[in-house]
């Protein structure tokens, strides 16, 4: 989790998850990082348009802001899965650019802090 400052009136709010921007703008197809069960596919308001997937474990990924949705829920996918591109849709405030939002929650719903989330995906933050 890191504090992240909003556009709007400089509101500060608690970012959890991870910004990531993949080269190639909204061409960029994203792909699951993980297996499991897609339990929701949608514009899902600030999120703009959201892939939730549950895992196995219980734990539930969000791909978020994506341009393009290419899942339906209750459809089973698989580490590697295209899910749609990255996208600029929902509240990214217009200066965030072209990227997508990864925050994944634990089985009791709490969401992982950042560094938590870079640790699971195997990526290192500076």
């Amino acid at each position: 989790r890191g504090i992240a400052t909003g556009i709007e009136a400089g509101s500060k709010f608690w970012k959890y998850g991870m910004d990531i921007a993949l080269d190639g703008g909204k061409q960029a197809k994203v792909t699951s990082p993980f297996s499991g069960t897609v339990i929701s596919a949608k514009n899902d308001g600030a999120w703009g348009n959201s892939v939730k997937v549950k895992l196995d474990d219980g734990r539930v990924v969000r791909l978020s802001h994506l341009n393009n949705i290419a899942v339906k829920p209750g459809q089973k996918i698989t580490t590697g899965s295209y899910v749609g591109n990255q996208g600029n849709t929902g509240k990214t405030y217009g200066k965030t650019g072209v990227h997508l939002d990864v925050t994944i929650y634990k089985p009791d719903g709490k969401p992982y802090t950042s560094r938590e989330v870079a640790a699971i995906l195997g990526t290192k933050l500076a």
